[in-house]
């Protein structure tokens, strides 16, 4: 029997700053063939980008009935078990993964982790990111894919594009093609979702009472602002503390709204 894979889409609720689940899918693929599905809608903390909705054809409130995020990466842990898990694209399916699970606190497989694109940029000439342009320059059939503004869709298409690969590499099936990346990995084919995940933020001495004050569940006020500007005062409660791009971020509950923020750790000036 061929060995089964997990192959995994997921879609964001923001289209800059840090990624929050809006909703998860999966396949189980075994001897070529879809064995097993899962797919959820997510809800997120935080306002759903308006190109999210228009992309995914769903509304805000629709989405406010999902699972929360903890929820679905449990149900992900759950139904991967120890496959190797696919994804078309590592670094945004991947990352927002790795990043969702650093926000909860969840533990990941640490199973291999195959990016579809990296394969079709090396075995195909239609190779792109958009899932329906890749797919049709390979002359499929849109309409027996699913919708690939949504998770499922998607999950579809990356398949049809991983068998694809297949083909174009010579590769029999998927068992051969694990085979040869244990053996040769190369690239960036071949990682794992443990390796995405986001680092800690540098901590001065001046921030350390935000670490205290998000373990033990506390609030602090924030003297917050630039040089050029009288800093504000913010009472929130500390949350996730993460690095992006080289700069450090703290996502908060601002206590005056009730909504979660993100703020820039280097406009910091003090922790009350």
């Amino acid at each position: 029997m061929e060995r089964p894979f997990t192959l995994v889409e997921a879609l964001s609720a923001t289209s800059r700053g840090a990624p929050h689940l809006a909703e998860l899918a999966a396949l189980r693929v075994v001897e070529g063939e879809v064995q097993a599905s899962l797919a959820t809608l997510v809800c997120p903390p935080v306002p759903v980008d308006d190109g999210v909705l228009a992309e995914t054809g769903l509304s805000d409130g629709e989405l406010r009935t999902g699972v929360f995020a903890a929820q679905a990466l449990e149900q992900l842990i759950e139904f991967a078990g120890d496959t190797w898990i696919f994804v078309h694209d590592a670094e945004r399916v991947g990352g927002l993964l790795a990043f969702e699970a650093a926000r909860q606190g969840s533990s990941l497989p640490g199973t291999p982790l195959v990016c579809i694109l990296e394969l079709a940029r090396r075995h195909l000439d239609e190779a792109c990111i958009d899932l329906a342009q890749q797919t049709e320059a390979l002359g499929l059939d849109q309409a027996d894919l699913g919708d690939p503004g949504r998770a499922l869709g998607r999950a579809v298409h990356a398949w049809k594009i991983l068998e694809a690969c297949l083909e174009r590499a010579g590769q029999p099936d998927e068992a051969a093609l694990l085979a040869s990346l244990a053996k040769n990995p190369g690239g960036a084919a071949l990682s794992s979702l443990t390796q995405l995940a986001p680092g800690g933020p540098r901590m001065s001495p001046r921030l350390r009472p935000l670490e205290r004050a998000r373990d033990a569940g506390d609030e602090v006020t924030l003297v917050y602002g630039d040089g050029n500007d009288h800093p504000a005062r913010l009472a929130v409660r500390p949350g996730f503390l993460f690095e992006r791009r080289g700069k450090g971020y703290l996502e908060a509950e601002c206590l005056r709204s009730g909504a979660l923020k993100t703020y820039l750790l280097e406009r910091v000036r003090k922790v009350l």
